[in-house]
């Protein structure tokens, strides 16, 4: 069935649960028995259900997305254009901001994170922005992400060679790590640990606050790691995501002992301020200022960042400090995953 071309109206018709059937890039897929195992939910397919889905599926998928998750037999055909431009031609355009790709700034003229987000925001549909920023009830931990790398405060030196600096690390991975993600308290890292080496690494992070509001941060997490049971450390990476907008972010986050820093939405935002480009400016300055913050911490290598290098006095008073219990911990769990 996959060489047939279908007419708009044919596919209109199957647009329930039932039968389940959506346009994308000009192809029609059955998308019935995906629903369900849709991440999102099968409600947000079942409202575009018989419709050209492209212009929302676009924007928050990846390329290879379709091929990973639906099977050969759900490609179906191809659309009709003709009659698919009569049946959407009475839908309103989704509103996008005033600059057009054309008018959009040199990206060696964005000197910031802020700069690059201020420009995607112009740049991408206001759905895409919606996804991209979205969070919980009140923005208190998204916000809480930025804001807490603000209350770290660095400690620079002066009389050390700073000459020299180098971004790379000592880690070596395996072919497929088992890696657990969006941990918020030590005692799932230390859970997490007791499986290691079957557990290569955890990620300390609260989804970019879009889950629970006032979750702790990625920071707050990994200094109660540290107070609580620093063994783990020993036994698995640490590796953090959630508010980096600065090198120097990057840099108290390697202090504090993770050894992989996620950048979030930051990528996102460059994609949509200069595609390709705007990612490689993301990526560019960031690398910049983490190598000025290890200059200027006189530190050569990322593996000799540490806690002397900072100072976390204000956040530590937020850390939680009730009790611990993980000897309990050890006779529950059981010994495999």
């Amino acid at each position: 069935m996959g060489n047939k071309v279908l007419d708009a109206a044919e596919v209109a018709k199957h647009n329930s649960a039932d039968s389940c059937w959506v346009v994308l890039y000009g192809k029609v897929y059955d998308v019935t028995e995906f629903l369900q195992k849709h991440p999102g939910g099968a409600q947000i397919i079942l409202q575009l259900a018989g419709k050209d889905a492209t212009d929302e599926f676009d924007p928050i998928h990846p390329s290879g997305t379709l091929e990973d998750n639906l099977k050969p037999e759900a490609f179906l055909g191809t659309i009709n254009p003709d009659t698919l431009s009569k049946a959407t031609s009475h839908a309103e355009p989704e509103s996008k901001i005033e600059l057009t790709p054309n008018k959009a700034p040199s990206m060696s003229s964005l000197l910031n994170l802020d700069d690059i987000e201020a420009v995607a925001k112009k740049q991408i549909s206001k759905k895409a922005w919606a996804y991209y920023y979205s969070a919980a009830d009140d923005l208190i931990s998204k916000s809480l992400n930025n804001t807490v790398y603000r209350s770290i405060l660095l400690r620079p030196r002066v009389f050390i060679d700073c000459t020299k600096c180098d971004l790379s690390t000592n880690t070596q991975h395996t072919n497929l790590p088992i890696v657990l993600k969006r941990l918020q308290t030590h005692e799932d890292a230390y859970i997490a640990s007791l499986h290691a080496p079957q557990v290569k690494a955890i990620i300390l992070s609260n989804h970019g606050g879009r889950e629970m509001d006032t979750a702790p941060t990625a920071v707050h997490t990994i200094m109660e790691i540290r107070k609580h049971c620093p063994e783990v450390f020993g036994k698995v990476e640490v590796w953090v995501d959630g508010g980096i907008r600065r090198g120097t972010d990057v840099v108290k986050a390697l202090c504090l002992g993770a050894q992989c820093v996620g950048v979030g939405r930051a990528p996102l935002f460059g994609l949509g301020a200069g595609g390709v480009e705007g990612v490689e400016r993301v990526l560019e300055i960031l690398s910049t200022e983490t190598a000025t913050a290890m200059r200027l911490l006189g530190v050569e290598k990322v593996d000799d960042l540490g806690m002397q290098h900072i100072n976390a006095r204000a956040v530590e008073q937020q850390i939680y400090d009730g009790p611990v219990g993980l000897h309990a911990l050890d006779r529950l769990v059981k010994p495999k995953i």
